[in-house]
């Protein structure tokens, strides 16, 4: 769903391609509802070894990010702290890591078709 408040333009989770299609490149979101973090080895054990993901990403937010995780007792774990990591790690897995884990529209088949690699 998108809403636009006090000027704002406010995405929240799951999103659908109606939700995308007048948001446009440079466009300031506000992201709100779950959000799942990817880092690049997630990113290439879907590619490069064919595994899922533990979680469903499809019309989701993914964060590139590098999280402190703490086991706790019973297969838990607690969230330390989470932080920005570079998505140029990502790059060269982007564009098969979306077939996987996006749902078709003409703007992210359109956003899929205009990356270009430089590596």
């Amino acid at each position: 769903m998108v809403e636009v408040k006090d000027g704002k333009k406010i995405l929240t989770t799951p999103i659908s391609a109606e939700d995308l299609k007048d948001i446009k490149i440079g466009d300031i979101i506000y992201l709100n509802g779950s959000m799942t973090t990817c880092r690049d080895v997630a990113h290439r054990r879907l590619v490069e070894e064919g595994r899922e993901l533990p979680v469903d990403v499809r019309n989701n937010a993914i964060f590139h990010a590098g999280p402190i995780i703490r086991p706790l007792e019973n297969d838990k774990f607690e969230m330390v702290s989470v932080g920005p990591t570079t998505s140029m790690r990502m790059e060269k897995f982007e564009k098969e890591f979306s077939k996987h884990s996006t749902f078709k529209s003409n703007f992210v088949q359109s956003l899929l078709n205009s990356i270009k690699y430089d590596f």
